[in-house]
């Protein structure tokens, strides 16, 4: 009971009184005469007083809940979201429902974190003038790309979606695949490899690509950055018939 790093309470399921806590729950701010609030539901303890008469209905007619997110108010005013879960139990021959509350504050945090990184990225992605693809090495299947990666192949975000750039055509010459391949096999990464690309409409379009190996949750994949540079390349004709 005490070595959890849960807030655990045990009440009695004939009237509602509480019977025993670890010493979590003294290190939350509450005390004992919070927990009258379990016995009459007010908005002391549970800021959703509706939630917690329901759960407590629940726990009393299926006999468990599981993981459910609630918010408590804390004394000081402030809430501070957790998942609860209760088990209804017999304990020294009376029947009691067990409570286990662990507090999601840091957890709240961390993804919150993550998700304003993630969509910092997401930012930087989609407006890059580059086309930019992630595919996975397993299959070569793209698992995400910008808008520019749409404007240049020509495909629909449906067609390139879990399909390969091999399935696509995108690959003029397999001697360039094969370099491509070679490279990020030995090196991890490819800077600046001048070939030609195929669009949806079997143009070739002269680009720079650069890539390399990254780790998309459990998917080790392929991030390619393609840069057009048919106007360089116009650019450098033009200058040599001059």
């Amino acid at each position: 009971l005490h070595a959890t790093l849960d807030v655990i309470v045990v009440s009695r399921v004939s009237d509602g009184s509480f019977i025993d806590f670890n010493t979590q729950f003294g290190q939350s701010g509450f005390t004992p005469d919070d927990l009258n609030d379990a016995v009459t539901p007010s908005p002391r303890v549970f800021k959703n007083v509706e939630q917690q008469r329901a759960l407590r209905e629940l726990v009393l007619a299926e006999g468990v809940v599981r993981n459910v997110e609630v918010e408590f108010l804390l004394p000081d005013g402030r809430t501070t979201p957790t998942m609860l879960s209760a088990v209804r139990v017999e304990l020294d021959g009376e029947d009691c429902v067990v409570t286990m509350i662990r507090d999601l504050t840091a957890a709240k945090e961390a993804s919150r974190k993550i998700e304003e990184s993630t969509q910092a990225v997401r930012d930087i992605f989609d407006v890059s003038p580059d086309a930019i693809s992630v595919s996975r090495v397993s299959d070569g299947k793209f698992v995400a790309f910008n808008d520019e990666f749409l404007r240049l192949s020509g495909y629909t975000r449906e067609q390139a979606m879990s399909s390969s750039a091999l399935e696509l055509g995108m690959w003029v010459d397999p001697a360039d695949r094969i370099a491509f391949v070679s490279a990020l096999a030995r090196d991890e990464m490819v800077r600046s490899l001048e070939i030609e690309f195929q669009t949806n409409t079997k143009i070739r379009v002269p680009i720079l690509i650069s890539a390399t190996m990254i780790n998309l949750g459990s998917e080790l994949c392929v991030a390619a950055y393609i840069r057009d540079i048919t106007a360089m390349k116009q650019n450098e004709r033009d200058l040599m018939s001059a």
